[in-house]
């Protein structure tokens, strides 16, 4: 990729919002009866056994540390005429390049040779969001 360049990764799933977005299925689905505790513990079920990708949009800008290549980040939430789950729960991100940056396009990411785990992700994540 040239200096200049832009990566484009689209319809990518909130994190952030995950809960959120579980709470308003069960609340679509939900009998005006249901007890206010059957319904969390139906939205905590729907959050633990998430089988689908999400990503915190802060994830990029932790991505940045890693790589100085990226220059700016955009986070743009998803545009549409309609307010439903593609609209509301999702965004896209886009990466600039700040100088060549052949190298991230083709990586494989090895999460054990780099060093990295769950809970540096998660530290990787938390010290980024601190300075936002």
């Amino acid at each position: 990729m040239k200096t200049g360049g832009n990566l484009f990764i689209g319809d990518v799933r909130s994190l952030p919002l995950l809960e959120v977005f579980h709470t308003v299925v069960e609340l679509e689905q939900a009998a005006a009866t249901m007890p206010l505790q059957e319904l969390r513990k139906r939205i905590r079920r729907r959050v633990a056994y998430e089988h689908e990708l999400v990503i915190d949009p802060a994830f990029f800008f932790a991505l940045q540390h890693e790589l100085p290549q990226i220059g700016r980040i955009s986070i743009r939430p998803k545009r549409g005429r309609y307010h439903n789950e593609l609209t509301r729960f999702r965004y896209d991100a886009v990466l600039q390049v700040s100088s060549e940056c052949a190298a991230i396009v083709g990586k494989r990411w090895n999460w054990s040779r780099d060093g990295w785990s769950i809970p540096k992700l998660q530290q990787a994540l938390l010290t980024t969001r601190s300075l936002l």
